[in-house]
This record gives structure tokens, C-alpha cells and sequence, in this order.
């Protein structure tokens, strides 16, 4: 559903590999939860971080297309996701 793209300059980038609809599960998020946060860390909450594989390369938006679900452990797209898109 997702992969890490990486450009010619070597940066790595979480990319949609098929289309997804609005409020559908992009990411499962998985592995192990810690109390601080790391860079590779997603915030579940307080003194909860989760340090997913992709977690590292998610981008961050000032208009974002998806939103963490903290109790699903996911990222859900809140608009519709092309493939390729970051």
C-alpha cells in the first residue's frame, strides 16, 4: 500500500503504491511503542511514540492527506491519495 522512494540525492520518502480513498487506512503502524520520542517515532500520545518502519519517512504538511489514528494504530487519508503521491 505504501513504499519508500528514494530520490537521486538519497532522501527516502513514504509514497501511496495504489490509490486510496478518504478516511482509508494508508499505513498500519507497527513495532514497539516507547515513552520518548525518537526520529523515527510516530506520536501515539503521551509518552507514547511508536517506531515504525516507514515512520522515518513520513513528510510533514502544512496541508497534510493524512492524519494519525491513535487508537487504530494507522494513518487514514483525510482526502483522496493518487498513486505515487508522498
Amino acid at each position: 500500500m505504501t513504499t519508500v522512494r528514494h530520490s537521486e540525492t538519497g532522501f527516502g520518502s513514504c509514497v501511496a503504491t495504489r490509490a486510496f480513498a478518504e478516511g482509508e487506512t494508508v499505513l498500519e503502524l507497527s513495532g514497539p511503542v516507547v515513552a520518548q520520542p525518537t526520529r523515527e517515532s510516530i506520536e501515539l500520545g503521551q509518552h507514547r511514540h511508536i517506531i515504525d518502519p516507514h515512520g522515518s519517512f513520513v513528510n510533514h504538511a502544512s496541508t497534510p492527506n493524512t492524519v494519525v489514528n491513535r487508537d487504530g494504530r494507522c494513518l487514514q487519508a483525510l482526502c483522496a491519495i493518487a498513486t505515487g503521491d508522498h
